[in-house]
């Protein structure tokens, strides 16, 4: 199984929908150009405003060398992967949430603040 990095170099969304983009890049240690121009290559009509299905940013962290498996059930205390919500994607980091917009979060404030629950987890 593929260990998450020991360091997370935080990359911010620059768009309304790119969560994933921003999520790929940091989980994968890529910049957010690396990442764009790998959703471009997998989507070609993305433009930035909606977000990704999970098939579509699995395909886009192969074509970033880093295959992620999918994970049903999501321990936000243990867990570290890339957390799937209903309309969003964020880093889990083993009980933190790193959100896209640059905020660092207890899983379970994130999760209750915005009134969220896990759908599965990308590692």
């Amino acid at each position: 199984m593929a260990r998450p990095p020991i360091a997370l170099k935080i990359v911010l969304g620059r768009e309304k929908g790119d969560c994933a983009v921003a999520c790929l890049a940091t989980y994968t240690g890529k910049t957010y150009e690396e990442a764009l121009r790998a959703t471009m290559a997998v989507v070609p009509n993305y433009d930035g405003a909606c977000g990704l299905h999970v098939p579509e940013i699995r395909a886009i962290a192969r074509a970033l060398g880093r295959p992620l498996r999918k994970k049903r059930t999501v321990d936000t205390d243990d867990d570290s992967g890339i957390m799937v919500l209903s309309d969003h994607v964020t880093i889990l980091s083993k009980g933190t949430v790193i959100d896209t917009d640059g905020t660092v979060w207890d899983a379970d404030d994130f999760l209750q603040a915005y009134d969220y629950a896990p759908w599965e987890l990308l590692y």
